[in-house]
C-alpha cells in the first residue's frame, strides 16, 4: 500500500516498505521544492542508498568533490559516507526515486511529516528531529 506524506516543502509516497520486503528494502518517491535546500554534511549508519533522477536536478556534495544529477542519472551511496543534496532547480521541483537498503529508513519520512504537521515553530521541532535522527541513524557533522 503507497502511502504519501508532505514534510518541510517535499513530497514523500513510499512505495515499499521493510514490512512489504521482509526487511530488505524501501523504496519512495520524493517530489522536492524549487531551490536550495537547507543541509548539513551527514550520513545513514544503518543502510546504503540509491537514487534514480526521474525529473529536475539535484546537486550533491561529497567531501571528495560535487556532481550535478539530471533526469536518468543513478548514484549509490553507501552506509557512513558523509554527503549533502539539494534541488539545483530554482524554478521547478525535482523527483527522485530512493531505494534504501536494509530498508526500514521510509518510515523517517512518516515520522518527520507527524512532527512537521504539529505545526509547531522548528526551534520547538529542533530537540525532535534531533531524535528523530538518532532514532534513524543520521549523523551529521559538528
Amino acid at each position: 500500500m503507497t502511502r504519501r506524506v508532505e514534510a518541510a516543502g517535499s513530497v514523500v509516497t513510499i512505495l515499499i516498505t521493510a514490512a512489504d520486503s521482509e526487511g530488505r528494502v524501501g523504496v519512495v518517491e520524493m517530489q522536492t521544492a524549487p531551490g536550495p535546500m537547507p543541509s548539513t554534511m551527514h550520513w545513514h549508519t544503518h543502510e546504503a542508498w540509491t537514487a534514480h533522477i526521474l525529473s529536475g536536478r539535484i546537486h550533491i556534495r561529497f567531501h571528495e568533490g560535487e556532481r550535478d544529477l539530471e533526469a536518468g542519472d543513478v548514484i549509490h551511496v553507501p552506509p557512513r559516507r558523509a554527503f549533502s543534496w539539494s534541488n539545483a532547480l530554482a524554478d521547478a521541483p525535482s523527483r527522485i526515486l530512493f531505494v534504501y537498503t536494509p530498508g526500514g529508513f521510509e518510515e523517517y519520512f512518516v515520522d518527520i511529516a507527524e512532527l512537521f504537521g504539529t505545526g509547531k515553530p522548528f526551534a520547538e521541532l529542533l530537540p525532535h528531529i534531533v531524535a528523530l535522527s538518532e532514532k534513524y541513524g543520521i549523523e551529521r557533522e559538528s
